[in-house]
């Protein structure tokens, strides 16, 4: 099952600035939660966090850049 195809999303914050994921249920909130927090590998494609691909990162690298709040 695909869930989520050619999405490019851009997020441009400072640091301390709070962004939300809202919308309604089934639209790849979590799924897109799970991949910019490397819960989950993306099965194609890429995702750069500060214009580097994550798949160079580690997860402790991404710990120190992305906190997040579930419901």
């Amino acid at each position: 099952v695909v869930v989520m195809r050619c999405i490019k999303i851009i997020i441009k914050n400072q640091a301390g600035d709070v962004v939300a994921l809202v919308g309604p249920s089934g639209v790849g909130k979590s799924t897109l939660l799970n991949l910019i927090t490397k819960l989950s590998d993306p099965k194609s494609g890429n995702i750069f966090l500060d214009d580097m691909p994550m798949s160079l990162m580690t997860f402790q690298d991404i710990q120190h850049k992305i906190s997040y709040v579930t419901q």
